[in-house]
């Protein structure tokens, strides 16, 4: 739950950073809240986390601090890597998977 709450700050922080004008900014802006919102609550969180690795890769390219935007990366490739949680809409949807690990018995030669 945290992880997804930095990764919301972090996405907004990162499309305020572009300051991109015109209809541009109205779509970016438009898309990054969605985004945004989705990650927060834990919806369609792999997508989501995705679309914000897009968005940090833009940044990447174009801003300078290129070790901030890069951090900004590695959260949201961590979010879409583990997913949305015990506490998210996703897990309400679709249910709380847990894996269980048994132990095999050592192979004989």
């Amino acid at each position: 739950m945290f992880l997804r709450l930095a990764g919301t700050f972090e996405l907004i922080s990162t499309v305020l950073a572009m300051q991109l004008s015109g209809a541009a900014a109205l779509l970016v802006c438009m898309l990054a809240s969605l985004t945004a919102f989705a990650l927060l609550v834990g919806l369609v969180t792999t997508v989501a986390a995705l679309v914000a690795c897009g968005f940090a890769l833009l940044s990447l390219l174009r801003l300078p601090l290129a070790e901030v935007w890069a951090l900004h990366l590695c959260v949201f490739i961590a979010l879409a890597l583990m997913g949305p949680g015990a506490i998210s809409v996703d897990a309400r949807l679709h249910g709380r998977r847990v894996v269980h690990l048994q132990a095999r018995a050592p192979d004989e030669e």
